[in-house]
């Protein structure tokens, strides 16, 4: 596991929130490296950073959440939820306030965002050709992705693919 300040932590995610100087308004995500937690907010339209996503998910997935620890938090609540450790999803109690996107209400929520290297191939509806890696039983295979949509088991380079799910990624 890897706090939010730790070099595991892309670059990118590392940049401060920059909504550009345009004035359109589109509801994007940027990674909070201090909070360990992905927050909206109101980009202008150009120009900005790649501290950027479309989706919560998106966000989630490319700044590696789900390797931060598991934090409760300081305050004396309960709440069932889910963290991601070691290649499953494991049941915990948050305190209520102060924790980290390594946090999920469901089960389920926490698989759809965590077990990409169990996704199956998804080459997404759009007609781009991207070279692009997925994992498959025990090995990184080349695609070709469409260019949009897809899910997270999809990765730039072969090191990438390797080092998110062969090792020490855990298969149930």
């Amino acid at each position: 596991m890897i706090n939010a300040d730790d070099y595991g932590i892309p670059e990118i995610c590392k940049l401060e929130q920059d909504a550009g100087p345009c004035l359109a308004l589109f509801e994007r995500w940027w990674y909070n490296n201090d909070l360990g937690q992905c927050k909206n907010f109101t980009y202008g339209g150009c120009y900005g950073n790649e501290n950027n996503f479309r989706t919560k998910l998106e966000c989630q997935q490319n700044c590696k959440i789900c390797e931060l620890e598991k934090k409760v938090g300081p305050c004396k609540a309960s709440i069932p939820r889910w963290w991601y450790d070691n290649g499953e999803c494991k049941k915990f109690r948050y305190g209520g306030c102060k924790g980290n996107d390594n946090n999920f209400k469901t089960l389920e929520e926490c698989q759809k965002t965590c077990n990409v290297c169990e996704f199956e191939k998804d080459h997404g509806p759009c007609d781009a050709l991207f070279p692009r890696w997925w994992y498959d039983k025990g090995e990184c295979k080349k695609f070709v992705y469409g260019g949009c949509k897809g899910n997270g088991n999809n990765f730039k380079t072969l090191e990438e693919c390797q080092a998110r799910c062969q090792y020490p990624y855990k298969k149930k």
